[in-house]
């Protein structure tokens, strides 16, 4: 009898933790939800760009049977291409389903963000930091590749690491050795850090005070483990590239290629590019509230703290749990988050332009939460109380509150801008195979490139502007007039003024604008963008004043030459 009172109390410690892991899951579910929701909103945008067009490129290529970087040269790793493949095989050859598995990625990484944030923090928090990727996500950037696809691979390995590092489970160490893989594979800027990282914390884990032999041994069974299953994916990636004899183009084309050249074609124009992102959203919010030019100057500064509170917070977060009470294993577990963010981040650093930094951030929200939680002012006295306040307050003021409005001004782009369909896995299908099927499925993008095929010759040029891979590469087209990425080139006039000569030499007859082309969709997909530099682009009004317009397909504007100059 004496036992009973115990057994009850066991029996109601179960249920609670079997109820808490319930309604962790409900919560997830709800926040993947959501952000579903916040993605339909924003759906209409336009948001192709060129990478995008690559994977499309690329992967129809190796449908085809041609074999990557031999016969068509790229510098990212072969991942995104096994993906998009794997997605046009079974859900057919269409832009709508890559975007599908995008919305459907985005709104796991919700889900895993709070599932992260919960082995450490409480649920309001771990919601927030959830939320904070809701509103600063895919919906500002909604393009399908590999940098969103190897962002949820990474959180969700670091998820599968921070439940071994609590449970001792060694099946969680492998899946998170195996999607610390596929992220290597998706982006390896992203996933080899992550990698270093985990096992540094593995050996900080299994390291004793007693015998070096016994640490290292522990951490050696672990190590392997992880380090195996990491390779796994990778391996069978090399395996297939051995196979079809392009493994050293593959090494020259991922390996050398980025080291010793793509430093050289980073635009200095990027700078800051997250900042001046979320400075522009805000300011075209304030212009409706006519606050003035010193508001703007604020909100710029506050939007800069926006840009770097997560690595900073990251930094700090590693040394925190030593400075308090806490145990071990939140010790290791905080630690092990804030190396995890600090190796995503370090795929923007290379390359510090706006989608970079997006899609590597998400893991500081994480950190960036945990941090002003942490701050309370229970254990303080003094002068520190009212500095932590402050603390707290700035940082509540200048990154959680713009948050909120950036996510909020995104959703009123979207309100406002005509929607552009994305097309159906039908009738992609039946384009690029050439049949016609019964179907009432055809969509503008998809009539469009019915009609090019049907009124030009392959041999013909054609301008397709600004995002030219995605009509051509569906198209098989190889005959391409230069083209301008009218969203990154809007100041490069040199490359404006060789489209024109282009133009000019080859009296181009027939020009497709993409719905960018207009001044809606542009400021919808670059907020920041600036309305007067957009009127006076010299390419588009060359176009305006030399082409007529005589078709238009949802947006996707096409453009004939007419023998005298437009007035």
């Amino acid at each position: 009898m004496r036992n009973l009172p115990l057994s009850n109390a066991s029996f109601k410690q179960a249920k609670h933790s079997l109820f808490a892991a319930h309604a962790d899951l409900v919560a997830a579910f709800l926040l993947a939800t959501l952000n579903m929701l916040v993605l339909s909103m924003c759906w209409k945008l336009q948001g192709i760009q060129a990478d995008e067009s690559t994977y499309i490129y690329g992967a129809l290529e190796m449908l085809r049977g041609k074999a990557i970087y031999r016969d068509f040269w790229v510098f990212y790793p072969p991942g995104i291409f096994f993906l998009t493949m794997g997605v046009f095989a079974l859900l057919g050859k269409s832009l709508l389903a890559l975007r599908m598995v995008l919305a459907l990625c985005a709104s796991a990484t919700a889900a895993v963000l709070y599932l992260l944030g919960r082995q450490f923090m409480s649920r309001f928090s771990s919601a927030v930091a959830s939320v904070l990727f809701i509103l600063l996500g895919v919906n500002l950037w909604p393009v399908f590749g590999h940098h969103w696809t190897s962002t949820f691979a990474l959180v969700f390995s670091a998820l599968c690491m921070v439940s071994f590092l609590r449970q001792r489970r060694t099946g969680l160490l492998a899946w998170s050795g195996v999607f610390c893989g596929i992220t290597i594979l998706l982006q390896m800027h992203k996933g080899v850090p992550l990698m270093m990282g985990s096992l540094l914390v593995l050996l900080i884990r299994n390291w004793s005070g007693g015998s070096i032999l016994r640490s290292l041994g522990a951490f050696s069974r672990v190590a392997t483990l992880y380090v195996l299953t990491s390779l796994l994916p990778v391996s069978i990636a090399l395996l297939y590239l051995l196979k079809i004899g392009v493994f050293t183009d593959a090494v020259n084309a991922v390996i050398v290629f980025p080291y010793r050249r793509l430093a050289d074609l980073t635009s200095p124009d990027y700078g800051v590019p997250y900042a001046a992102y979320s400075v522009s959203v805000l300011s075209h919010l304030m212009r409706f509230v006519k606050l003035g030019e010193a508001t703007n100057i604020c909100i710029r500064a506050v939007a800069g703290l926006i840009a770097f509170a997560a690595p900073i917070s990251a930094v700090f977060v590693v040394g925190m749990p030593a400075l308090g009470k806490r145990k071990k294993e939140e010790r290791e577990v905080t630690g092990f988050v804030a190396v995890a963010t600090l190796a995503c981040l370090a795929a923007s650093i290379s390359r510090p332009d706006f989608h970079h930094l997006l899609t590597s951030i998400p893991m500081g929200y994480v950190t960036l939460v945990f941090l002003v939680s942490s701050l309370r002012v229970g254990s303080w006295s003094g002068h520190w109380v009212a500095a932590l306040k402050g603390i707290r307050g700035l940082l509540f003021t200048a990154v959680l509150a713009p948050a909120a409005l950036v996510g909020l001004g995104t959703l009123l782009f979207a309100f406002h801008v005509e929607p552009v369909f994305l097309g159906s896995s039908l009738g992609f299908v039946s384009i690029v195979t050439e049949r016609q099927p019964d179907s009432l499925l055809r969509t503008p993008q998809e009539l469009l490139i019915g009609y090019v095929k049907a009124s030009t010759a392959p041999e013909e040029k054609i301008l397709a502007m600004p995002f030219s891979p995605f009509v051509y590469y569906l198209t098989e087209r190889r005959s391409v007039t230069r083209f301008p990425m009218l969203l990154s080139s809007m100041n490069d006039a040199g490359q404006m003024a060789e489209v024109i000569a282009d133009l000019e030499a080859d009296r181009t007859r027939l020009v497709i604008l993409d719905p960018t082309a207009s001044w809606d969709q542009f400021k919808a997909a670059l907020p920041y963008a600036d309305e007067r530099q957009f009127r006076e682009n010299p390419l588009l009004r060359y176009i305006a004043g030399n082409y007529r317009k005589v078709a238009d397909y949802g947006g996707f504007v096409v453009m004939e030459r007419v023998s005298a100059p437009v007035r």
